[in-house]
């Protein structure tokens, strides 16, 4: 859904499962190194952003469960000033690391669990830095230690990366049909 960010991220970890013949995906088709099962009865977050997610990419979010989606369960984005029904079997991409999230508690006899699948930051960072963490750089290669200055400018790479309506539009609309504005005449 976000072809830039998808291509960037697959070719990013697919560098780090040829370095690391060990590591294997949670699922072959799946392009998210990490994955969260949340099994409590009644799984409910707090107001949080996930700092250490990459923020450029989307955190999948995946409600399950036995409750009312009109009584609770709902998902709340506070920057967007959004309130989601969220029902068992719902899925949702979200900037995790950029947006406040919570939901709300579901009933005291209810079931809610979840899934997540997401891209921690520093796996990127550690393959871009040549599959080594940062301080262990600075130890033992000030040269490309220093380069790392360079990271101060990489949110204006990955901020690039996220496409804009129009850019979404043009991929993923027939050539042939011409959108509408939501506005009937």
């Amino acid at each position: 859904w976000m072809p830039k960010v998808y291509n960037d991220g697959k070719g990013t970890l697919n560098k780090l499962y040829e370095h690391d013949r060990s590591l294997t995906k949670n699922w072959k088709a799946n392009t998210y190194p990490c994955t969260a099962f949340n099994f409590c009865p009644r799984i409910r977050c707090k107001p949080h952003k996930d700092f250490y997610n990459a923020p450029q990419t989307f955190c999948v979010v995946q409600a399950s469960g036995r409750f009312n989606p009109m009584r609770g369960g709902h998902l709340i984005i506070k920057e967007l000033k959004l309130f989601i029904r969220f029902p068992a079997a719902s899925t949702i991409l979200i900037p995790s690391a950029l947006l406040t999230h919570s939901n709300t508690p579901v009933g005291t006899h209810k079931i809610r669990l979840s899934f997540t699948h997401f891209v921690p930051g520093g796996l990127l960072r550690y393959v871009h830095n040549g599959f080594k963490m940062e301080r262990c750089l600075k130890k033992r290669s000030k040269k490309v230690y220093n380069k790392m200055d360079a990271k101060k400018l990489r949110w204006k790479r990955e901020f690039a990366m996220i496409n804009t309506l129009d850019e979404l539009k043009s991929l993923y609309l027939p050539k042939n049909v011409k959108p509408s504005s939501g506005v009937e005449e």
